[in-house]
Order: structure tokens, then sequence, then C-alpha cells
């Protein structure tokens, strides 16, 4: 049976983490929280994408391969254009968001830019607490 988005067992991540490079270090430590506390994978670009692959590929199969995607919005992120484009590829079929697919948490209080600002966002900007980690996986959806 080919693999669709209707079956559960389609996606190989439970998030996709969408982020500027300027905050690498945020990235990694939510994957690795996420993992070790509550066994979650996560796609995120240096971890993800072997060198000499074609980056905007690579992008797009981490996207569908995933089931959510959490974007970490600082005063980088919003001012990077992957980080935009990417949310919008994740709220391509669903721009206000309706299924919960996309899951922003603030590191610095920064809002998303524009119509993304209608997303309700976690606040991180006292670090990854534990409330914070059980906030995502509470927002997680199986149903997807």
């Amino acid at each position: 049976m080919k693999p669709n988005a209707h079956n559960p067992l389609y996606y190989l991540y439970n998030y996709f983490i969408s982020f500027s490079s300027s905050d690498l270090v945020y990235a990694r430590s939510l994957a690795e929280l996420l993992f070790s506390m509550k066994c979650l994978s996560c796609w995120y670009d240096r971890e993800s994408i072997e060198s000499s692959k074609h980056f905007p590929t690579e992008i797009a199969k981490g996207l569908e391969q995933s089931r959510q995607m959490i974007v970490l919005v600082s005063d980088n992120s919003v001012a990077s254009d992957w980080v935009i484009s990417e949310v919008w590829s994740m709220l391509s079929n669903d721009p206000r968001n309706r299924a919960g697919k996309v899951i922003p948490i603030s590191l610095d209080g920064t809002k998303l830019p524009g119509p993304l600002r209608q997303l309700q966002t976690l606040d991180a900007s006292g670090g990854f607490s534990m409330e914070l980690i059980d906030s995502v996986v509470a927002l997680q959806r199986r149903d997807l």
C-alpha cells in the first residue's frame, strides 16, 4: 500500500523545526528535549540534510514527512525568507491553521509578521521549561 497523509505511519517525524540559522542552538536544544523527554522525533536542516544534497528539495521532503511544524519565532526568524516560506508551505492547504499543523514558539517575545500573527504563540523567552514541552506535546495532532 502506498503511504498517504491519512495514514498515521506516513510521517517519519513528529515535528519539522523551522528556525533562523542564528537560532540553531535553540532548535538543537528543543529537538534533543523532545526526543529525550517524550521520544518525539524532529526534522531540522542541520541534522537532517546530508552534505551535497539540494537544500530546497530536502526541506520540501522534510515538510512532507513531518506531522507538524514548530516555528521558532525571533527577530532573526521573522527576517528570514526561508522560515516564512517554510511556514507558508506547511499552511498551504490550511491558511488559518485550523488543523493545528503549525506551533509557533517565541524565543524573545517576537510575533510572527502579517497574517501569520493570528497564530497563537507559546512563550519560550524564559527557556524551554518542562511546562513548555508539555504544552507542545499537548498540541500534538495524532489524527493528521
